[in-house]
């Protein structure tokens, strides 16, 4: 038998919501209802969210939990289907999962999350076992990765910055606080999340969780980037920036009940900025084969999606316990478009300019 849910406090509407128009609070769905606490972190001066289950019973009871994203989720199932906690039968990830522009065609049908593409139908049967659709009402907690959830710091800040940010140098527009908090949010929700959060909180009041994209590597940056805006890597810029991002992340998903998982320090070179270890082997859905490897300093591997998908879980009250010794999985494919860039990676520096410039350099 499954715990009850306890109402999360941070549903309720807020009356700045109401005058704005802006629906918190949806009608309650029968069913299960999340519990939300609230508690500070080892340091003290951070709060975050934590969902938890009560079983008023004292028994085992399982956890459905439904896992939604594009290219970027194929980390977080290949860590699921490698090193799934083996004293966790009575948790289950169900991995609703395609290459991003294929998940623009999900629409709400009565209580489900359905398709008429039969390319996605396809993906949709491969990652989760054979099923097609989202039964929404089926599931105690949703997990939403990637969907063009992303900031990307060199985008927002190579044209414009506020008063603030003249500490690092000149800035090509000099903008107000407001106007920049406004380009961010607006970089925030441009994307697919919003429209599943409608979906998803039209039919359950289940915890949702955000995982946005991983941020790129330093190493993934263009060379001319660096030159022009060489402050944007500043981990000082970068950290005034990412506090003002989070901000704006969290207060997006507060108007609709959820929660974002921010990327665990363990992964960061520095602020919005990812480690390169966690691009080797990076992988994404392709387009002819569920997983395929792609080392594009944007995807990243199986222990990224180890460490963020713990992050997800115990944020639902959930402590996994991973196995040590990883399940074999087939290898993922290396497209030709990879290998020709291992090739190019590979090649000697001076070969990589002469080629650049037309002609080829003696071996």
């Amino acid at each position: 038998m499954r715990g009850e849910f306890l109402r999360a406090p941070g549903l309720e509407q807020s009356g700045e919501a109401r005058k704005a128009g802006i629906l918190t609070e949806p009608k309650e769905p029968a069913g299960p209802k999340p519990v939300l606490h609230r508690r500070k972190t080892a340091g003290g001066s951070l709060q975050i969210d934590v969902f938890h289950w009560r079983d008023e019973h004292a028994t085992v009871m399982p956890h459905s939990i439904c896992v939604i994203g594009n290219s970027h989720a194929a980390a977080f199932k290949r860590a699921w289907s490698n090193r799934a906690p083996g004293s966790m039968q009575d948790v289950a990830l169900t991995f609703f999962c395609a290459r991003g522009p294929l998940m623009r065609d999900v629409a709400l049908s009565d209580d489900a999350l359905v398709t008429t593409n039969p390319e996605l139908a396809e993906k949709f049967k491969l990652t989760s076992d054979g099923q097609d659709r989202i039964v929404l009402p089926n599931y105690d907690a949703f997990l939403l990765i990637g969907l063009g959830f992303r900031f990307s710091i060199e985008a927002v800040c190579k044209n414009c910055g506020t008063a603030e940010h003249l500490k690092w140098g000149p800035v090509p527009r000099l903008i107000s606080n407001a106007c920049f908090r406004t380009i961010v949010e607006r970089h925030l929700s441009d994307n697919l999340v919003p429209g599943f959060l409608r979906n998803i909180r039209s039919c359950t009041a289940a915890p949702i969780l955000i995982c946005p994209s991983p941020f790129r590597t330093e190493s993934g940056l263009a060379a001319k980037t660096l030159r022009r805006r060489a402050h944007i890597v500043d981990r000082d810029f970068a950290g005034l920036v990412m506090r003002e991002v989070e901000a704006a992340g969290d207060d997006l998903a507060a108007r609709h009940g959820a929660a974002v998982v921010w990327q665990d320090d363990a992964t960061l070179a520095k602020p919005a900025f990812t480690r390169p270890e966690f691009a080797l082997g990076g992988i994404s859905f392709a387009r002819d084969d569920m997983e395929a490897e792609d080392e594009d300093g944007l995807h990243m591997n199986e222990d990224y999606g180890r460490i963020v998908l713990t992050q997800a879980l115990r944020r639902l009250g959930i402590e996994p316990e991973w196995n040590s010794e990883m399940r074999i999985a087939p290898p993922a494919k290396v497209s030709g478009r990879q290998m020709a860039k291992r090739e190019v990676r590979e090649r000697p520096a001076h070969r990589r300019r002469a080629r650049r410039a037309g002609r080829m350099a003696p071996v």
